[in-house]
C-alpha cells in the first residue's frame, strides 16, 4: 500500500501480510510517501512483509506532518528487511510521527542492522502505557527500538519491552544515539539480552 501527499487510508479489521518490495524505497508493506500522509490502524495487522533491498519491512514513513497511529488492538510483526544494511524491521521512520497505544503491539520483527522492531531517523514516537514490544530481533543496535542521532527527535515511552535482542552489539530493547529528546515512564523491561 503507498499512501502519497495529504492522503489518509484508515484500516479497520484489516490484514496486510506476505507482501515484499524489492527496490531500494524499502516498505514490504506500507509506505507513507511526501507530506501529511496518514494511515490508521484500527484492529489491524501488517505482518510477514519484506523489505529486500531498504528500509521498513512492515511500514515506511517518510513526510513532513505524516502520521501512522496503530489502534485497537493492532499490531506490527513478523516483518522483515533482508538486505545487510537496512533497518527498522517492523517500522521505518524517516520523517513523521508514529503513536501505537495501549492496545497494539510490535512483535517477532527482524533487521539486519539496527532497530529490529522501530527505527526512528527524525521524527516522533509514542509509545503508550500498555503497549508492547517483544520478541524483536536486530543484528546490530537497538533490538526493540533504535533512535537516531537527529537533533529534534522526540520519544515518550511507556511500553513493555519483552525478550527483544540485539545479536551483536548494544541496546536488547533500546539504543538511543546523541541529540534526541527521550521520556520513559511507566515502562517494564523483561529478558531483554544484547
Amino acid at each position: 500500500i503507498h499512501i502519497q501527499e495529504n492522503a489518509k487510508v484508515t484500516l479497520n479489521d484489516v490484514t496486510v501480510a506476505g507482501n515484499r518490495s524489492q527496490d531500494d524505497k524499502g516498505a514490504g508493506g506500507v509506505r507513507l510517501q511526501y507530506d501529511n500522509s496518514r494511515l490508521v490502524l484500527n484492529n489491524s495487522r501488517i505482518c510477514y512483509n519484506l523489505a529486500d533491498a531498504g528500509d521498513g519491512g512492515g511500514i515506511y514513513v517518510n513526510g513532513d506532518a505524516a502520521v501512522v497511529s496503530i489502534t485497537n488492538n493492532s499490531s506490527v510483526d513478523n516483518n522483515a528487511t533482508t538486505d545487510s544494511e537496512s533497518d527498522g524491521g517492523g517500522i521505518y521512520i524517516y520523517d513523521g510521527s508514529v503513536v501505537v497505544d495501549g492496545t497494539s503491539q510490535i512483535s517477532y520483527n527482524k533487521s539486519t542492522q539496527r532497530g529490529g522492531g522501530i527505527f526512528l531517523y527524525d521524527g516522533s514516537l509514542t509509545l503508550e502505557d500498555g503497549s508492547i514490544l517483544t520478541g524483536n530481533v536486530t543484528k546490530m543496535e537497538g533490538g526493540a527500538l533504535y533512535i537516531d542521532d537527529w537533533y529534534d527527535n522526540t520519544a515518550k515511552i511507556s511500553a513493555d519491552f519483552i525478550g527483544n535482542r540485539a545479536e551483536e552489539e548494544e541496546g536488547g530493547a533500546i539504543y538511543v544515539n546523541d541529540e534526541s529528546d527521550i521520556l520513559v515512564e511507566n515502562a517494564k523491561f523483561v529478558r531483554n539480552s544484547a
